[in-house]
């Protein structure tokens, strides 16, 4: 068994914010009368590979709504690798599920099946990423951001299996990584011209993105890929709010 790790500090931004002016964290938005965080951590309850639970988001108000047992609640920050870290330093597994608040199709089969792939594809870091054609199949209409690989089209998860040690040694490619997270030019520059113009230019294989990853972090990385388009769907915007609504609605 593992712990798992629910980062649910996010604010709200764009047209969530606008449709949605009375919420300031998004991890509180309402689907079914129930917040994003209550769907996610009701799917991490549910997997028999997750031990304890830890949520780091807004202590005071989160404190009064959830009362399960082997859920802690931790104070976030505007540090995401901090908010990592301030659970994961509580854990006494070496490894740890991490997974966002704004993923409320899931549920605890496919996070027991991700496990279950990052064990038999063990790595410091495991990322979940899905097929463009298992996102179009499941909902047809959702807006995502893809890569194109020789394996296939892809887009990110928003699930991690993490080696906590390992993290702890990548937090200077972390701090890279996410100060240019906004900058197109700073993103071109710490991951190199040479490397882009050949994905311009070719396929090239998710084992290089895999090689390159490990490189910038200073630890090993492997993408994970998941059936499930529910890894993928995150609510960043109203339209996502909208599809995500309807697809709770066909349970």
């Amino acid at each position: 068994m593992i712990d798992a790790i629910i980062l649910a500090g996010g604010q709200m931004t764009g047209s969530l914010k606008e449709a949605f002016p009375e919420v300031q964290n998004k991890a509180h938005l309402l689907l079914q009368d129930k917040m994003l965080l209550e769907h996610v951590l009701q799917a991490v309850l549910d997997s028999p590979r997750i031990d304890k639970i830890y949520v780091v988001g807004d202590k005071n108000f989160l404190c009064k709504q959830l009362k399960q047992e082997r859920v802690q609640i931790l104070s976030s920050s505007a540090d995401i690798y901090e908010n990592f870290m301030r659970a994961a330093q509580l854990t006494t597994r070496p490894r740890v599920l991490l997974l966002t608040a704004d993923i409320p199709l899931i549920t605890g089969a496919i996070l027991t099946d991700f496990i279950e792939r990052c064990v038999r594809n063990p790595a410091d870091i495991c990322y979940s990423i899905v097929n463009r054609k298992n996102i179009e199949e499941f909902a047809p209409t959702s807006k995502r951001t893809y890569a194109t690989l020789q394996e296939g089209t892809f887009t990110g998860g928003n699930v991690f299996m993490v080696k906590v040690a390992a993290l702890e040694q990548a937090k200077a490619g972390v701090d890279k990584i996410f100060a240019k997270r906004k900058s197109v030019w700073g993103l071109a520059n710490l991951i190199g011209w040479g490397f882009l113009l050949k994905w311009a230019f070719t396929k090239i294989s998710l084992r290089t993105v895999e090689l390159r990853a490990s490189k910038l972090l200073g630890c090993q990385a492997k993408a994970i890929i998941s059936p499930y388009a529910a890894i993928g769907i995150d609510v960043d915007k109203i339209s996502d709010w909208q599809l995500v609504k309807e697809q709770l609605e066909k349970i």
